[in-house]
């Protein structure tokens, strides 16, 4: 919604769709700028709510992590 991926607000999760947004995820959070490109060339960033957690639903289960939005350019 709006170029954002909110973790907090996702529907539930295949496995295949949860390992492409952590390892964007990932990619960006390794970089002190928070920014990173996605495989098909979309610029993104990190923005994090300080303090707070979600708890992401999968197929498979379930996790809790910080509250991150990845944010397209």
């Amino acid at each position: 919604k709006d170029n954002r991926l909110d973790f907090a607000n996702l529907p539930v999760l295949e496995p295949y769709a949860r390992n492409i947004f952590l390892t964007w995820l990932s990619k960006a959070l390794e970089r002190k700028d928070r920014r990173s490109k996605t495989e098909d060339g979309r610029t993104y960033y990190i923005e994090e709510r300080t303090g707070s957690m979600c708890v992401v639903e999968c197929t498979d289960g379930a996790f809790t992590m910080p509250e991150y939005t990845i944010c397209f350019e």
